[in-house]
């Protein structure tokens, strides 16, 4: 099988901080791994890992 290369997660973009806010709490409350708590950096983003321990990254930007 072929190596593939790449970010190693996947991205869930919303368009409100606070649609991160809530995706964040509830993939938390549905057993994901609280990884990196939202933190802005321009915009707001934030990391679970599911119960596998694939990585999820929610990210609100900036207009």
């Amino acid at each position: 099988m072929k190596k593939v290369e790449g970010f190693g997660h996947i991205a869930i973009h919303t368009d409100e901080d606070q649609d991160l806010k809530e995706a964040y709490r509830k993939a938390v409350e549905a057993g994901g791994e609280d990884y990196r708590p939202p933190e802005e950096c321009p915009g707001h983003y934030a990391f679970v890992k599911d119960p596998e321990g694939y990585e999820v990254e929610i990210l609100a930007r900036s207009a």
